[in-house]
């Protein structure tokens, strides 16, 4: 007998003990086996799904076999998995709960198409999760969650993913620059040195009509010149940010008065 033909009768005839010890490691052919074997159950399913080196037809007889079909952590199991059959997968992604699409978001194993509709199920029911639930998801998640929450316009929400460790500035630039961020957010950003010492978050706080005025100000000093003149010319927002914009934009351009010290000499 080949060794591969050994491996798959010891998945076939292994008991319980075993098969929980092996499932998550073992070679395909152990695990072709293993889905033969009459013990067989879902927690035996849910250590063999921990395998990332399932065969592909054995995921697919998983999510179509009708003892394991209906539970849930099976489902979730195989729509997460890297080598799950795409259209399967895809087919189980609208059917998974909140912290499971998540995941799957934010999961670099998981194939992109499946990646991406995660994302795009998560942001469609972001609205629906209760407060404490999209403040874990701002405290924790990854960048795919990052990227649907930084849209939110529940302030609690968004100053929490703030302080989320996987937020980078051009995250911070959106939220900077989003009409739905609460303007208590933006005044948050505009007084953290760390973020406004960079040039594209102070010029989208500028810029962001629904910043308050007193932040937006403060963003004047150290703009470029055509951003000035942008400003300046804006014909929409407060007219204190465009008078403050020119004001700025004269002071810098005017001519230097002669200094007399040097003209007595």
């Amino acid at each position: 007998m080949t060794t591969a033909g050994a491996e798959r009768l010891s998945g076939k005839n292994d008991p319980v003990t075993i098969l929980l010890d092996r499932l998550p490691q073992a070679d395909p052919e152990y695990l072709l086996g293993a889905a033969e074997n009459p013990l067989l159950d879902e927690r035996l399913v849910l250590a063999l799904l921990r395998n990332r080196r399932a065969p592909q037809r054995l995921l697919a007889d998983l999510a179509h076999d009708p003892r394991f079909s209906r539970a849930y952590g099976i489902r979730a199991g195989i729509a997460r998995h890297p080598l799950a059959p795409r259209g399967i997968a895809l087919n189980l992604v609208p059917h998974l709960y909140w912290r499971d699409l998540a995941a799957t978001a934010d999961d670099v194993r998981v194939p992109a198409p499946v990646r991406r509709a995660a994302s795009r199920h998560l942001e469609t029911r972001i609205d629906g999760l209760a407060l404490g639930e999209q403040l874990s998801l701002a405290r924790t998640g990854g960048r795919a969650v990052v990227q649907v929450l930084r849209r939110t316009r529940l302030a609690r929400v968004a100053e929490v993913l703030l302080g989320n460790p996987h937020l980078i500035e051009d995250d911070l630039v959106a939220i900077a620059a989003s009409p739905q961020t609460p303007p208590e957010v933006l005044a948050t950003l505009g007084r953290e040195r760390r973020w406004i010492a960079r040039y594209p978050i102070r010029l989208a706080l500028a810029r962001n009509l629904y910043t308050p005025i007193g932040v937006a100000l403060g963003m004047m000093s150290g703009r470029a010149r055509h951003d000035l003149a942008g400003l300046a010319a804006r014909p929409e927002g407060p007219e204190v940010l465009r008078l403050a914009a020119a004001r700025v934009l004269r002071e810098r351009h005017a001519p230097k008065a002669p200094d007399p010290a040097s003209q007595a000499r």
